[in-house]
């Protein structure tokens, strides 16, 4: 069902119109959560996500769709979201783009996956886009201004630092640090 939804979207337009009403039906039916993931919508919303450079509102929206279908999937489908050519689009996103809203989504899906699967999500990220855990870090260092280490993420609640973030950026942070966690 949802591979012929996505079959030959070439405008962006259409493309969001899609995402928006894929991840809608999976909020509200999560049993379409795994049947999504077993009709190969991951790579398809990766290639989706490959439209960052031209409309980063498609983007974002195929990254939160790919986190909603990794919370709302049966344990033994979250794998499939973590595929390789998911993993990759998602590491240039995180790599190479300059609008937060997207990176935003990206992580959050990541996060998602990690979450849900943590060692298959280290693994396929060891195993397609080992830079990104390079990546991760100088994003964490740019939000809150001091290296990741495995004792600082507790702390950086503690000590006030997530404070003076907004509530975007400190959910950002969270998920760099689950991220991060996850990955060494």
């Amino acid at each position: 069902m949802f591979s012929v939804f996505f079959d030959n979207i070439a405008d962006p337009d259409t493309a969001l119109i899609a995402v928006y009403a894929t991840q809608k039906a999976i909020r509200i039916v999560p049993a379409a959560a795994s049947e999504a993931v077993r009709s190969d919508l991951p790579p398809i919303l990766a290639g989706a996500i490959s439209f960052w450079r031209r409309d980063p509102a498609v983007a974002t929206a195929a990254a939160l769709c790919i986190g909603a279908m990794t919370e709302s999937c049966a344990s033994n489908d979250v794998p499939a979201c973590a595929s390789g050519d998911v993993l990759e689009e998602m590491d240039r996103v995180v790599r190479f783009a300059h609008d937060n809203a997207v990176v935003s989504a990206v992580l959050k899906a990541m996060a998602a996956i990690a979450a849900r699967a943590a060692a298959t999500f280290a693994a396929r990220t060891r195993a397609h886009v080992p830079r990104l855990e390079g990546s991760l870090a100088v994003l964490y260092r740019k939000a809150i201004g001091a290296e990741y280490t495995q004792s600082n993420t507790s702390g950086v609640e503690d000590d006030g630092t997530l404070s003076r973030l907004s509530l975007p950026e400190q959910e950002t942070v969270r998920h760099l640090s689950l991220l991060l966690h996850v990955l060494r």
